[in-house]
């Protein structure tokens, strides 16, 4: 794995870290849990499903924007179409 790879990967996983720091690790289970309340009016220990994570993941991506040019797309009822997906990709670029 190429350095460049590996350190891209920490910053994905630090997305993540349940360190209680909003805009360090906006995935994190604290922020995940307030989101999830405010969008659904979930409440912790609630079950959620794929498609409840999914839009949360999604406006959790929508409101901290970790990376500049990380979009999540979330595909309800469709498969997903690569060359869709390579074509919205190049165009934010």
């Amino acid at each position: 794995m190429k350095p460049d790879e590996e350190e891209t990967k920490r910053e994905i996983i630090k997305l993540f870290l349940d360190n209680g720091v909003e805009k360090e690790s906006p995935f994190g289970i604290q922020n995940f849990i307030e989101h999830s309340f405010s969008l659904l009016k979930k409440l912790p220990g609630d079950w959620y499903g794929v498609s409840s994570a999914s839009n949360i993941l999604q406006s959790l991506n929508n409101h901290y924007k970790p990376f500049a040019n990380l979009e999540i797309i979330i595909c309800n009822e469709s498969g997903i179409n690569e060359k869709v997906c390579y074509n919205k990709s190049m165009n934010e670029c």
